[in-house]
């Protein structure tokens, strides 16, 4: 392992710490700035809310996975990529969902805009997925835009932005707790880290 992805698989590690501490302090009930975050957030812009989450449901991701493979497959490049994406996708939303959500236990808010969630709310998987699905896809950009620096960054721009938008959502339509979402982008940072580590991810320049 070269000092690249040890450095990687530290900083994963380190993330998975903080996001396991955070989870096991708020599972007995709010924090101070969940309260705080709500009066802020909750109820504003409730339809780009709406946007911003039903693309970071499964159905959704995985048409832009799909999208995405066509793409590289057409152009001939970043195909492995994009596999790479997807499978760190699916399987950190598998570990979020079967195994995280219900050893914390967290209930969700109360009050709440669009849907009511089944599932306990600690950590957020949309949050994650801002992290390793949108932040992956601002790692794919050099290899869909070769040569061309504009595309590359408007992409990465484009990407994040996103990311932070379906972040937000969470706390905006009262599905997750403010800490609900920074456990989400702990585990997200956390799994991406791991990923790039693990692949040669680890070589992309971000």
């Amino acid at each position: 392992m070269n000092s690249s992805a040890a450095a990687l698989a530290l900083l994963g590690g380190v993330a998975f710490a903080l996001m396991a501490l955070l989870g096991l302090f708020v599972r007995r009930g709010a924090w101070a700035i969940d309260p705080w975050a709500a009066r802020v957030l909750f109820g504003h812009g409730v339809p780009a809310a709406i946007a911003f989450t039903r693309s970071g449901y499964a159905r959704s991701i995985g048409v832009q996975l799909v999208i995405l493979a066509l793409l590289a497959f057409v152009f001939q490049r970043g195909l492995v990529e994009v596999a790479v994406l997807g499978l760190s996708q699916s399987s950190g939303q598998i570990a979020i969902n079967h195994v995280l959500k219900p050893f914390f236990a967290r209930a969700r808010p109360e009050e709440f805009h669009y849907r009511r969630e089944r599932s306990p709310a600690y950590p957020s998987g949309h949050a994650a997925t801002g992290v390793v699905f949108y932040g992956g896809i601002a790692l794919l950009a050099p290899y869909a835009f070769h040569g061309q620096p504009l595309a590359i960054e408007t992409v990465r721009i484009a990407a994040c932005l996103w990311g932070l938008g379906l972040i937000w959502s969470r706390v905006a339509l009262g599905a997750h707790y403010a800490t609900d979402v920074l456990g989400g982008l702990l585990f997200g940072l956390g799994w991406a880290a791991e990923a790039l580590a693990l692949s040669h991810f680890g070589g992309i320049s971000v």
